[in-house]
């Protein structure tokens, strides 16, 4: 914090930290603005950073998923393919490719056919299926019957 905005706080030895003092900010107004006006420039940039990093990793996870639906398939877990499978496309339909092009996923090729078929015929399908309601769920089960 800059030595211009500290004459705005006060130590609270209750809480063990400082404070806005409310009747520096009453002597102070404009000070108080510009603090106010700082704090929220401060952070929005630590919203973004925090929602860019999100959405790398997002990325990065979803990147992965057909090289961990192999690993599960080589397991014998059809299950948690499957699931692989529905949980990428729901996020990001355009990685069937990637899907169809793994190694080791012959076994979802029905599955992955059945829903390349439907979000062609209704491309919002995979977008709708990630509601929070038991997406995935419901898809595997209505699909993979």
């Amino acid at each position: 914090m800059s030595k211009e905005f500290r004459d705005l706080f006060r130590f609270s030895f209750t809480a063990g930290i400082s404070e806005l003092n409310p009747m520096a900010v009453a002597r102070k107004p404009e000070l108080a603005r510009q603090f106010r006006a700082d704090r929220a420039r401060h952070l929005a940039k630590i919203t973004s950073m925090i929602r860019a990093g999100t959405l790398r990793a997002l990325d990065i996870v979803l990147d992965a998923q057909p090289k961990y639906a192999a690993a599960q398939a080589g397991s014998s877990n059809h299950l948690g393919v499957r699931y692989h499978v529905v949980w990428a496309l729901a996020r990001r339909p355009e990685l069937i490719g990637a899907f169809y092009s793994e190694p080791g996923l012959a076994m979802v090729y029905d599955l992955l056919d059945s829903l390349s078929e439907i979000q062609h015929v209704d491309p919002g399908f995979c977008a709708r299926s990630s509601s929070p309601v038991g997406s995935e769920d419901f898809c595997i089960a209505e699909i993979v019957r």
